[in-house]
C-alpha cells in the first residue's frame, strides 16, 4: 500500500474541491464534509526510472549556434559570434553512449533528438553524417532508432525531402497567425519567415511519413490572442500538437525589449485556449496543464537524470538551454565534456548527484501545495535565473500563478465558473501563499 495526500481548496458556495492527484479524481463537496489529509492506496504507479549511473537511452545533440532567423526572443541569442558547430567525432561518441546503455539495460530501441542553440537544419552535413551513422549502429546492433529533430521550418525543399525521408519526428516553431509569426521571428535580413514554414509544413503533411508537431511561444504580443491563434493553425492544419510555452526573459530579450506574458494573464488566457481547444478537437499541451496524466515523476523535465545533452563544444549539459560554457549558468546545470584524448565523455560525478535531487520534492514551500504534481516546482532554468545557486530549493518566481493556472484548470474540468481574476491584486504573482 501507499500512503497519499489528498488536497482541498475552498471555492465559492461554502464548497470545495477535494483533490487526489495520484487517483486523478476530483471532487466538490460542502466545506463541511470531514476529509481526511491522506488516503492509503494499492502502490500500483509505475515511477519513471532514473539511472543510478549515467546510463542514458536518448541524447538531445545540440548542433550549432547559427541561425537563418533573428527571432526577438532568442534564449540563446543563436547567430552571435563566434560561430559554433559539433565535430561528427562528438556526435558519434554520444549517439556510441546511448546505444551502449540500451544494450547494456536490454531496451529495444534508442533517440536522437538533433537540436541547436541555432537552426540544426544549416548543419546539413553532420545531419547527413550523423543519420547515416544512426543507420548503421542501428543495423549493428538491431536496435530501433527514433530520430527527431527541432525546427525553425525555414529551409529547402531538398532539405524538407531528406528530413521527411529519414526522421519519425519534427518539432516546428511557430507562433500562431503570419502577423504574429512574423513580427516574432523574422529572417536574418528582416523579412517574413511564415510563407516559407507553410510551404514546408504543407509538403511534409503530403509525405505522410513524418510525426509533426508546433512549439509556439507566448509573448505579451499574443498571449490575448491565444485561442485565436490555436484556432487559425487548427484551421489551417488540422491534427497537429501545439505545445505552448510561455516566453523567459532571457536571452536576445534584454536588447529586442520583447516581454514575457504577466504569468497570471498567461495562466488566464491558457485556460480559456484549453477550453477552445477541447470545443474544437484540437491537440493543446502545456508542460504545465498535466493534472489528468498519472504523477510518476517529481521533475518538472528529465533534468534530475534523464537528459543528455552535448552542445557543440561537447559539454554534456543537463538543460538544453545551457547550450555553451559560457553561460552564466553552465556550473549549475552543466555534468561533463568530451575528452579528445580518450575520445569519451567524462562526467562529474559530484555535479550529477546534484542534478539528481533537482525535485520539487527538494523544495520545501512545494510540499503541502495542491499544485505540485503538476508544477513540479516549475523549470529550473526559470528558477536559476531569478535566484542563481540557491534555486534547487526555492520555489518557482511564478508561484502564485501555477496555482492559479492549476485551479483554472481543475474548475474547466469541473464545469465550474472561470476564476475572477479582476479581484485579483495586479501584483499578486509575488505572493507567496495560495489564499
Amino acid at each position: 500500500m501507499s500512503q497519499v495526500r489528498i488536497f482541498q481548496i475552498p471555492i465559492e458556495d461554502a464548497k470545495k474541491i477535494v483533490y487526489i492527484p495520484e487517483l486523478l479524481k476530483l471532487y466538490i463537496v460542502p466545506m463541511s464534509t470531514k476529509i481526511p489529509l491522506t488516503l492509503n492506496i494499492p502502490a500500483h504507479i509505475p515511477k519513471t526510472p532514473i539511472s543510478a549511473n549515467q546510463n542514458f537511452h536518448r541524447a538531445d545533440l545540440i548542433l550549432n549556434n547559427f541561425c537563418n532567423l533573428r527571432c526577438i526572443y532568442c534564449y540563446s541569442d543563436a547567430g552571435t559570434p563566434p560561430r559554433a558547430e559539433m565535430s561528427p567525432i562528438i556526435a558519434k561518441k554520444a549517439i556510441d553512449k546511448v546505444i551502449e546503455a540500451c544494450l547494456q539495460d536490454g531496451e529495444s530501441k534508442f533517440g536522437i533528438t538533433l537540436t541547436g542553440g541555432g537552426e540544426p537544419l544549416l548543419s546539413f552535413k553532420l545531419v547527413e553524417q550523423i543519420v547515416n551513422y544512426c543507420r548503421k549502429r542501428s543495423s549493428q546492433t538491431n536496435l530501433q532508432c527514433k530520430l527527431a529533430i527541432v525546427s525553425n521550418g525555414n529551409f529547402s525543399r531538398r532539405t524538407a525531402r531528406y528530413v521527411s525521408e529519414n526522421f519519425s519526428n519534427i518539432s516546428i516553431s511557430v507562433d500562431g497567425m503570419p502577423d504574429i509569426h512574423n513580427q516574432h521571428r523574422p529572417t536574418t535580413g528582416g523579412k517574413e519567415s511564415f510563407d516559407l514554414l507553410a510551404r514546408n509544413v504543407d509538403y511534409l503533411i503530403t509525405q505522410e511519413k513524418i510525426g509533426i508537431g508546433f512549439r509556439m511561444t507566448i509573448s505579451n504580443l499574443n498571449v490575448e490572442t491565444l485561442s485565436e491563434q490555436i484556432l487559425y493553425l487548427h484551421s489551417r492544419w488540422p491534427n497537429i500538437l501545439i505545445s505552448i510555452e510561455p516566453l523567459e526573459q532571457t536571452g536576445r530579450c534584454g536588447s529586442t525589449q520583447i516581454i514575457a506574458p504577466n504569468p497570471i494573464k498567461f495562466a488566464k488566457y491558457l485556460v480559456r485556449a484549453i477550453k477552445v481547444a477541447k470545443e474544437n478537437g484540437i491537440h493543446l499541451r502545456h508542460t504545465l496543464a498535466t493534472f489528468k496524466a498519472i504523477p510518476n515523476t517529481i521533475s518538472f523535465c528529465g533534468i534530475n537524470g534523464r537528459i543528455f545533452g552535448v552542445d557543440p563544444e561537447g559539454n554534456v549539459t543537463a538543460c538544453t538551454r545551457v547550450n555553451t560554457k559560457s553561460d552564466h549558468l553552465a556550473p549549475l546545470f552543466h555534468f561533463g565534456t568530451y575528452d579528445g584524448e580518450s575520445n569519451n565523455f567524462q562526467f562529474d560525478d559530484q555535479a550529477w548527484k546534484r542534478l539528481k535531487h533537482l525535485t520539487v520534492d527538494t523544495i520545501s514551500d512545494c510540499l503541502d501545495c495542491f499544485a505540485r504534481h503538476n508544477c513540479k516546482g516549475d523549470c529550473c532554468h526559470t528558477r536559476a535565473s531569478a535566484y542563481g545557486k540557491s534555486f534547487a530549493i526555492r520555489k518557482s518566481p511564478k508561484c502564485y500563478a501555477n496555482q492559479l493556472l492549476t485551479l483554472g484548470l481543475f474548475r474547466l474540468e469541473l464545469d465550474l465558473p472561470e476564476i475572477d481574476y479582476s479581484i485579483i491584486p495586479s501584483d499578486s504573482q509575488k505572493q507567496s501563499t495560495f489564499q
